[in-house]
């Protein structure tokens, strides 16, 4: 007992504490409610994988639909994989996985479908400006979902992981076309880029023994033909391509005995904050042009890499700030899991009132991107240093009220 007394009273002044559940073994204890029965929890996992099939099923019968009624049975199977990832713990990587993958779909859909983006110089230049935005804008937005469908899921399986890249290079492909089709800038860098990228789908659809789907063999055929893959070239072989050949559905591999088993392997790296707590009523005041620590408290699962892991700050002045946290601030609790307890120093000038600073978790792949790329990934790819970031949890706000520096007589 005063072992105990002592550890407490040690314990109780430790801000933080880790625990490891896995470590403790399953107690039987007197009067403790039980949960459903082994045989009753694996029927419902069954069910709740045959839904999710179902609903990808659902999504590739609705190629065959007229394009209204298509895109009706899309937006249907993606609120049915939402639900799916809200009640089933267990499958929420892999319904969210589908769900995103099926919002690509769509968005691709609505993209192509959308006859402007095949000459925006017959425009007049109000319309073309317009409609020039809108696809660079949704262009973008489908960059950046298929750059999370490729970064931030684990345990796919070889033809799933080829889907997956097969998209994000079809996006490739669209955002290339447009961009030579909507403005005399040079794209080389653009296209030496894509094609790199081309080059790299198909080292991994080779090596994993992947059949490609029918648009990619036939990019890779016809790209191969050309004496010199130059931007316009390479854009008047996409382009029909890009309109010919409509987008797949994501299939699931089994790897399970019974068919509706086996997509618990699925994970999504994602984050928890525990620290900074969230919004209060009193600012955190300090002095402008110095600095103010705040604690991060966070948990991360799912996480290959914790080198790719970055601390992403966002003053009121969309000033964004991307923060390495030191190694030795990670503590590994499981497998694939962590615990991150860090100080973020925080600095800015002097402002007029006190205002909100968005913190949160990001897996940042700007290095490894360029590292895989022969040159500047960031300018030849036309991407933003933001599109090789992934937010892992929601953003939490901070109080803070930059003050000027006091002056004595």
């Amino acid at each position: 007992m005063s072992t105990l007394i002592l550890v407490f009273n040690a314990a109780a002044g430790c801000p933080t504490m880790d625990s490891f559940p896995n470590l403790v073994p399953q107690l039987t204890l007197p009067n403790q409610q039980s949960g459903p029965p082994e045989g009753v929890a694996s029927c419902s996992l069954a069910q709740s994988h045959s839904f999710l099939l179902q609903a990808l099923e659902r999504a590739s019968a609705a190629e065959l639909r007229h394009p209204a009624a298509r895109q009706g049975w899309l937006e249907t199977s993606i609120r049915d994989l939402q639900r799916l990832a809200e009640i089933e713990p267990q499958l929420t990587a892999a319904a969210t996985c589908g769900s995103l993958y099926i919002r690509c779909q769509l968005l691709l859909a609505k993209i192509l479908s959308n006859k402007s983006w095949l000459n925006l110089s017959a425009a007049s230049p109000l319309q073309s400006n317009a409609v020039k935005s809108l696809l660079e804008q949704a262009s973008a937005l489908l960059l950046q979902q298929t750059f999370v469908l490729q970064r931030q899921f684990l345990g796919l399986q070889a033809g799933e992981e080829g889907a997956l890249r097969q998209l994000r290079l079809r996006a490739l492909a669209l955002q290339l076309v447009v961009v030579i089709r909507g403005s005399n800038a040079s794209a080389l860098g653009l296209c030496e880029a894509f094609l790199e990228q081309l080059e790299a789908l198909q080292g991994f659809l080779e090596e994993q023994s992947v059949q490609p789907d029918a648009f990619t063999a036939a990019m890779l055929r016809e790209v191969d033909a050309l004496e010199e893959p130059k931007p316009g070239a390479v854009a008047r072989v996409l382009q029909p391509l890009l309109q010919a050949h409509s987008c797949p559905t994501l299939r699931f591999s089994h790897t399970g005995v019974q068919p509706n088993v086996g997509l618990e392997r699925i994970k999504q790296t994602r984050a928890v904050l525990y620290e900074p707590a969230g919004e209060t009523d009193l600012p955190q005041k300090f002095t402008a042009g110095l600095v103010l620590p705040i604690t991060l408290d966070a948990e991360i699962e799912s996480v290959q890499d914790i080198r790719n892991i970055r601390v992403k700050v966002r003053y009121p002045d969309k000033q964004v700030q991307l923060i390495l946290p030191r190694l030795a601030d990670f503590r590994q609790l499981e497998d694939l899991k962590y615990r991150l307890y860090t100080t973020v120093l925080l600095s800015h000038g002097v402002w007029s009132e006190a205002l909100h600073v968005e913190m949160g978790l990001v897996l940042d792949f700007t290095d490894s991107e360029a590292a895989h790329s022969k040159g500047s990934s960031s300018q030849r790819s036309g991407l933003r240093v933001e599109d090789h970031t992934i937010e892992l949890c929601k953003p939490v706000r901070v109080y803070i009220a930059p003050k000027p520096i006091k002056r004595g007589l």
